[in-house]
């Protein structure tokens, strides 16, 4: 059986573009020496179960291929690749001269992609893309775009008037660089925008800033009744709103870095788009200025208005969060969190407790759902939002926002809402079978002192999904949750689904060899902790890793250290009871 070069040829590329869902024809294709030219169509673009015609995009195409073979390398250089996209805007918007490198080594795929002459405005877009293992890797960067580029290009589907009304010729550069890692769970998106002090935009009158902010809302009839200024706001619930809607609030500049690349790993690791990782800022943005539209226009105008707002107009965090706690949807007509406490609790929010502001923090993202839900008092919301309340609470704690006590809320059995409402039962989710307490050190130097988040940076990177360890006591013997105890932990294999994991820091000398290297803060809050615990769980016994695993951990017995060493009435209670 014989195959001709050509077929050869395509049939590898239907192959390999198949998986992108893009069909693939050729004119003619002539070979010279190493190198292939060839007259390439793209047939079809797949998205789901949906076929979209190129055609129907308005893309055409004339475009050349040089296929270069050597020892360790494929490359393949596509020239003059024209493009013409008439669903972008009025004016179809054609790109011209896009010089793009494929080079497929042993172990990696590399892309690299230039883009010049684009019709209505030139841009020069640079993207490099690298397949490493595990590790994607993607660089764009664009080397000068102004604000007038932007609109030209995205006039007709502009929504905001107040972005319609300025403009500046000063050019900026963007750039962005993205790390894809599996074994880790906050991936961040690198991104940099320079050159905000050249601006100028025109006319100067026209200003984003927190009054402007506020006369669109109310235009719209988006803010409480109640309005509350940023001092008469309550430290707690600033707390939890920022815990759950964004907790780099005060990090960023207008756009996470960190929720954007999260979204772009879960777009990976799904393998389709989903938009996600909106900050307080670009909410404010959107319902201020922006329609309630789902689309890539509208999100890239969000996203340059919040970026303006922050860096160029420079709108103080304070203020913006501010705005945002009043404008606030959390049903049909209600703004802001003073109208929401008094609709849902009957009390201003200056009383609200840590766990109606959990409540009012769950509404945030389903406020007209929520309300018919709680309505009709319905098992869905009976049980998500218990396990609402489960999954923060200990948040509230590390971040030192409220103080709840883990068995308070294993005990609440309903919330009371205002008359109009009553009271919601919870439907709970059985709790696991807890048998045994495991006891386990850091395996760190004595005097070293390790935090809670530097444990469970090191148990992500060993990629679990949350610190492993349900307790960490430091060396002053003060306790830290570590993971919930309604969640199975991760610290001792094959034993984690019935048992609790209290770790203490500690467990190497200066040598950095094990050693019981417990104090006696230590060993006194280790002894509260575990009594305290056979009281919540009946018939705990309680162990060392060492018992489970060929380790040392926690680099004594624990069973002699109880019975021998203490050699009080507090351990022999806990043994015997």
């Amino acid at each position: 059986m014989t195959i001709s070069i050509r077929a050869f040829l395509k049939k590898m590329l239907d192959k390999h573009l198949m998986r992108l869902g893009v069909g693939f024809s050729y004119e003619r294709i002539i070979f010279k020496q190493k190198m292939v030219l060839a007259n390439v169509a793209i047939c079809h673009l797949k998205t789901g179960n949906t076929v979209i015609s190129v055609d129907s995009l308005g893309i055409s195409y004339n475009s050349f291929i040089n296929l270069l073979c050597g020892k360790k390398q494929i490359r393949i250089n596509f020239i003059n690749f024209t493009v013409s996209l008439k669903q972008i805007a009025n004016n179809p918007i054609t790109i011209s001269n896009l010089f793009s490198c494929i080079s497929i080594h042993k172990d990696k795929i590399e892309i690299f992609t230039r883009i010049r002459n684009v019709s209505i405005v030139d841009i020069d877009i640079t993207a490099n893309f690298s397949n490493i293992k595990d590790k994607p890797e993607c660089f764009v960067s664009i080397d000068s775009i102004s604000l007038n580029d932007f609109k030209k290009i995205f006039m007709t589907n502009l929504s905001s008037n107040f972005i319609k009304s300025i403009y500046d010729d000063t050019g900026i550069t963007v750039s962005a660089y993205y790390i894809h890692d599996q074994n880790k769970h906050y991936n961040s998106f690198n991104a940099l925008i320079r050159n905000y002090e050249t601006l100028k935009i025109q006319p100067q009158d026209i200003i984003l800033s927190k009054e402007t902010l506020i006369k669109c809302l109310s235009q719209r009839n988006h803010l409480g009744i109640n309005y509350l200024d940023y001092v008469k706001i309550p430290t707690l619930l600033k707390g939890v709103i920022i815990m759950t809607e964004d907790p780099t609030y005060a990090l960023h500049s207008g756009i996470s870095r960190v929720a954007l690349g999260m979204t772009i790993r879960e777009n990976i690791k799904k393998r389709q788009l989903k938009v996600g990782g909106s900050t307080i800022d670009q909410q404010l943005i959107k319902n201020a200025l922006l329609s309630e539209e789902r689309t890539l226009y509208r999100k890239v105008e969000e996203a340059i208005l919040t970026l303006l707002m922050v860096n160029y107009y420079h709108v103080d965090k304070k203020d913006i969060l501010e705005v945002y706690l009043n404008m606030i949807e959390f049903g049909p007509n209600i703004y802001g969190i003073e109208d929401a406490s008094q609709y849902y609790f009957s009390k201003p929010c200056r009383m609200i407790s840590p766990i109606e502001a959990l409540v009012l923090a769950y509404i945030i993202p389903r406020p007209l759902p929520f309300h018919k839900a709680l309505l009709e008092k319905t098992d869905t919301l009976r049980e998500n939002l218990y396990l609402h309340l489960l999954r923060f609470f200990y948040s509230l704690q590390i971040k030192g926002i409220a103080n709840i006590q883990q068995e308070s809320l294993y005990k609440l059995d309903c919330i009371q809402f205002s008359p109009r409402f009553g009271t919601l039962f919870f439907i709970k989710p059985k709790f696991r079978d807890i048998k045994k307490i495991i006891i386990h050190c850091t395996g760190t130097k004595k005097g070293d002192r390790i935090s809670r988040e530097q444990i469970k940076k090191w148990h992500l990177e060993r990629g679990f999904e949350d610190i492993g360890y349900h307790y960490i006591i430091g060396q002053d013997g003060n306790v830290q949750i570590g993971r919930p105890l309604h969640l199975v932990g991760a610290h001792c294999y094959g034993q984690n689904d019935d048992s609790i994991g209290i770790a203490y820091v500690g467990g190497l000398d200066e040598s950095g060899n094990p050693c019981n290297t417990l104090n006696d803060l230590q060993k006194e809050s280790l002894l509260q902790l575990c009594e305290k615990l056979k009281r919540q769980f009946q018939d705990l016994t309680i162990h060392g890793h060492n018992e489970f695993s060929n380790k040392q951990c926690p680099c004594f017995d624990v069973q002699n250290w109880l019975l021998k060493e203490l050699n009080n009435v507090s351990s022999t209670k806990i043994i015997k009871r």
